[in-house]
């Protein structure tokens, strides 16, 4: 564990002067980026360089993986054979991809003859057959 943690700040020293190199504007000389001291890289973690990389970096690895969102949204998915992510309160953003005029081009819409709400798929296929595309089902 020390010796990771003497690592990390060896990684943190390289990283801070390295940025000091690169972007020097006193004209101070770094001969290396490399520190060997270990008092120096045990400490840098706890600097205020230390401790906004290690954030920074922890936020990135949460948005990357996803973790963040899981942890802090509060919303839980479940995980499609098809790769989606299905949220346990149904479908978001696909409320508004069709229009009016697009729909009455497309389903056949109005009254079904079924008494009660109709809704998604387990419905009888010939309500739902549209005669403009021929053998396709829509399902509302």
């Amino acid at each position: 564990m020390l010796l990771a943690w003497y690592a990390y700040g060896l990684f943190l020293n390289s990283l801070d002067l390295g940025i000091h190199s690169t972007f020097n504007r006193n004209g101070e000389v770094i001969k290396s980026i490399r520190v060997w001291s270990p008092l120096l890289n045990l400490i840098k973690p706890f600097t205020p360089f230390g401790l906004t990389t290690t954030a920074v970096r922890v936020l990135i690895i949460c948005l990357i993986t996803k973790k963040g969102y899981t942890r802090f949204s509060g919303s839980r998915f479940v995980r499609d054979k098809r790769g989606f992510d299905i949220l346990p309160d149904g479908t978001h953003g696909t409320s508004g991809f069709m229009t009016k005029k697009q729909r009455k081009m497309i389903l056949d819409t109005g009254a079904t003859g079924t008494s009660g709400n109709t809704f998604g798929c387990g419905l009888i296929s010939h309500m739902f057959k549209s005669p403009r595309i021929t053998g396709a089902i829509e399902y509302v």
